[in-house]
């Protein structure tokens, strides 16, 4: 029973478990049935809210753009009202004792300016441009200032009051310590594209064009001097014909003297203004923030200096231009000026041609460049180079132009410029002798009818051996022109004792100038000697008019007297032809004698050569006294005269006479 029980206790759960399920499935059909119709309810709310929250992000992302526009326009336009706040401050111009306010307002500008030139707005362009000038007006009013200062401390000075005694001004520490900072912010600034002005370049131009006035106006004095110099010379000299017809001996004071012009001061102050100038300019432009590169240390000098070397060209045309007026008294000063630019050529490759480098020439040009001295220098060497041939052209042409005046035994102008030019181009003959080389051996003979030492030495082409041989053919055409000179004199006596007085004081000359005797050498002694023996042997020829007076001529014994004065000759004929031809003999003698002796007083031979007078002196008595002597023996015994005492005079006053010539 129990059991039967319990089976039907399990059915009725059975049952009730599957009433249960069918309940619950009723229930998970309904459920799935209102769940899937929120599914299609929630697809079909998806489809509808899905465009509206694409726009809605669109929306958002319009919003935050014109959020960000309107903020960006914000900006922009605070940028554009930099120009109407910062405007007035930037005309106002800088306060000399505090710039920093004045560089924090155009930096307010530099600023707006960079923020416009990344955006790509059309109106920005015109404000961009009146950013640029107001950059460029305070960039200007800062050059301005620093301009003033360094102004105020470029006052012209006397290169001669400092050199060498004390160092050239400087600028002072103050001026640096205000203009460093001026040129390190001009560094900073935008150039005006409107115009290319760019800041820093142009405060480097302001103040090179500053110094530059300084260096320029310091040098003018020395420069003018050299031209004053130079004009007093030629104008003074004015008015010869030809470059050797100065007149010499009595305008020594004229004569140039190594170093008078002043030219070699000149040309060193320029150096010295232009390297003080190198020192002050390197040590600023290497104290700038950044500091400034050689290539621009570089340009800046040369558009400093440029100035000075055009003042150094201009002076130098000036003054080779007036040498070339009067060439013929200024030989020895163009040599002069030749060596000094040679001798400073070296110092002013360092000072002026290396620091300013190729900026110079860009600048400068062939008018005032860096290579200025070397372009004068060349100028002066093709214009001396002609002087040599003139020179010995115009000594030989002397005696044709003298001819017609009045004749006189002293010393010679041809003496004096051969003598002059021998010793001067000996100081010279460094300077001279690269000349002669560019000329070529012998080319300094016109013609050939001179002498010559050259052709003995052609082919030699070393500049001391060409000087040597110049010098020579100089002393040999002095001595040609002398023998020429004499020759127009007509008076034979006249004409020896001038030849015996200028080669024998080109003799002593030489003899006293050491450095002439050595460039002359042998062939100068020689070409001497022969001068003298021509000399000697016309002086002795003027004595034959006195002693054919004592020569009885045999072989006209019986001839018809002759009547010359000084001639020789004897009444032939009868005993009384003959006492007449005596007394005429002794009258000639006498004649010749007083004429000789009046010759040698009025014109001492060889004043200062008393060796050489001694030795005249005995030549000619040895030539005439034995002749007097044997002349009166024979005639007094002759009875020639019933008063000898009328036509003879005593053997020692005669010899007297004769020593007092050569006393």
């Amino acid at each position: 029973m129990n059991g039967l029980h319990d089976s039907d206790d399990g059915l009725a759960e059975l049952e009730l478990l599957a009433s249960n399920q069918k309940k619950l499935n009723a229930l998970t059909t309904r459920m799935t049935s209102i769940l899937s119709g929120f599914d299609r309810r929630l697809a079909s709310l998806e489809g509808t809210l899905l465009p509206i929250h694409h726009r809605t992000q669109a929306l958002q992302r319009v919003e935050k753009n014109v959020d960000a526009t309107l903020e960006a326009l914000k900006h922009t336009l605070g940028h554009f009202d930099v120009v109407e706040e910062e405007e007035p401050r930037i005309l106002q111009g800088p306060s000399g004792n505090n710039l920093y306010p004045y560089f924090d307002t155009i930096d307010r500008v530099v600023r707006g300016l960079e923020y416009l030139k990344k955006s790509d707005l059309k109106s920005q362009e015109a404000i961009m441009m009146k950013m640029h000038e107001l950059v460029e007006i305070g960039a200007r009013n800062l050059t301005t200032i620093m301009s003033d200062w360094v102004t105020a401390e470029s006052i012209a000075i006397d290169p001669n009051e400092y050199v060498p005694r004390l160092p050239l001004p400087i600028l002072s520490g103050s001026v640096l310590e205000a203009t460093i900072p001026i040129l390190s912010y001009q560094k900073s600034l935008p150039a005006n594209p409107s115009n290319g002005y760019a800041p820093f370049l142009a405060s480097l131009a302001a103040y090179s064009d500053v110094r530059g006035l300084y260096l320029g106006e310091s040098i003018a004095a020395l420069g003018q001097g050299l031209i004053d110099f130079t004009n007093h010379r030629v104008s003074s000299r004015m008015g010869g014909g030809g470059m050797a017809t100065a007149s010499y001996g009595e305008e020594e004071d004229n004569t140039y003297h190594r170093g008078a012009s002043g030219a070699r001061e000149w040309i060193k102050a320029i150096l010295d203004l232009a390297e003080n100038e190198h020192v002050i300019l390197s040590n600023m432009l290497r104290s700038l923030n950044p500091p400034s590169s050689n290539s621009t240390i570089a340009s800046t000098f040369s558009r400093l200096i440029h100035p000075i070397l055009r003042h150094f060209s201009t002076t130098m045309s000036t003054i080779h231009a007036l040498i070339k007026q009067d060439l013929s008294s200024q030989m020895i000063f163009i040599f002069d000026l030749i060596a000094t630019l040679s001798e400073l050529a070296m110092r002013w490759n360092g000072v002026i041609v290396n620091p300013a480098g190729k900026a110079n020439e860009e600048s400068g040009g062939m008018e005032g460049g860096a290579h200025a001295l070397q372009d004068q220098l060349q100028a002066l060497r093709s214009t001396a180079v002609n002087i040599f041939p003139v020179f010995l052209n115009d000594l030989k042409g002397i005696p044709k132009q003298r001819e017609n005046e009045v004749p006189s035994v002293g010393i010679n102008e041809i003496t004096y410029m051969g003598l002059s030019f021998m010793k001067e181009a000996c100081e010279y003959a460094d300077t001279i002798a690269p000349l002669l080389a560019t000329l070529g051996a012998g080319n300094w003979i016109m013609s050939g009818s001179m002498a010559n030492t050259t052709a003995q030495s052609a082919g030699m082409s070393e500049p001391s051996v060409m000087f040597s041989q110049f010098i020579c053919d100089t002393l040999s055409t002095t001595i040609a022109a002398l023998d020429a000179r004499s020759k127009a004199i007509r008076q034979p006596s006249t004409a020896s004792m001038f030849l015996m007085n200028n080669v024998g004081h080109l003799q002593r000359e030489v003899g006293a100038a050491p450095l002439l005797q050595a460039y002359l050498s042998q062939p100068g002694s020689d070409i001497l000697k022969g001068g003298m023996r021509q000399a000697r042997a016309k002086y002795l020829d003027a004595w034959q008019g006195v002693v054919s007076a004592l020569m009885d001529d045999v072989a006209g014994l019986h001839s018809k007297p002759v009547t010359s004065k000084l001639g020789g000759g004897v009444l032939g004929g009868n005993d009384r032809a003959q006492k007449e031809d005596v007394k005429q003999r002794f009258t000639r003698f006498f004649e010749g004698l007083d004429d000789l002796e009046r010759l040698h007083m009025a014109f001492p031979l060889s004043r200062n050569d008393s060796e050489l007078r001694e030795n005249l002196k005995k030549e000619v008595l040895r030539l005439v006294m034995p002749l007097y002597t044997r002349f009166v023996a024979k005639h007094t015994a002759s009875n020639f005269s019933s008063n000898p005492g009328k036509y003879i005079r005593p053997e020692a006053e005669v010899e007297e006479r004769l020593s007092r010539m050569f006393s």
